[in-house]
């Protein structure tokens, strides 16, 4: 009976650690999909922003002009309206190409989904594994968060090498601590 006993507390301190592997894991996530949504909305606002100046530099370029417009560096009115012309269609290609504001938004998709997994994840091996030392249903309740984890990780879209190091750097920075957590136990 003694050694069932044994192996019934080995079994149930595997899934705790278990669980926190699949917590790190979502933690980590989290972090890198915010670092990539963050740098799209980033390139939004430094495509779009240039694009709408420039078109309208150009409105006002080609109203002013006439045949015999002397502009900058003693360039001909008309060929300074067809380069901002070409640098506003450039630019705006490209932020169609890119979908700077999609990607953003997918990769905040992806922030709350793993936000919540790590939300659950935690509640289950600090509160449910202690109210509950059934190690069948906490195995079972492990498995789901496991393969909701496979899930997420199967649908969203993947980070860049920049983001995944600046995820790491931000949590070993301690940025994703909880005050709580860091408050030492009386």
């Amino acid at each position: 009976m003694e050694n069932k006993s044994a192996v019934q507390n080995q079994l149930f301190q595997s899934i705790i650690a278990e669980a926190k592997r699949v917590h790190e894991d979502a933690l980590f996530c989290t972090a890198g999909h915010t670092h990539e949504a963050r740098h799209w909305d980033t390139l939004q606002l430094w495509l779009g922003i240039p694009a709408t100046v420039i078109a309208a530099v150009t409105g006002i370029t080609s109203l002013a002009s006439n045949s015999a417009s002397v502009g900058i560096l003693g360039l001909n009115i008309n060929i300074i309206t067809g380069i901002f012309s070409l640098l506003v269609a450039t630019i705006s290609g490209l932020a169609t190409f890119l979908d700077p504001k999609g990607q953003a938004a997918k990769h905040y998709q992806a922030v709350n989904s793993y936000a919540a997994l790590l939300n659950e994840t935690r509640f289950f091996y600090e509160i449910d594994c202690i109210q509950n030392r059934d190690v069948e249903k906490l195995e079972a309740n492990l498995r789901k968060l496991s393969e909701r984890l496979n899930d997420l990780n199967n649908q969203t879209p993947l980070i860049s090498t920049r983001a995944a190091a600046l995820a790491e750097k931000s949590i070993l920075s301690g940025n994703y601590e909880y005050r709580v957590d860091k408050q030492s136990v009386r």
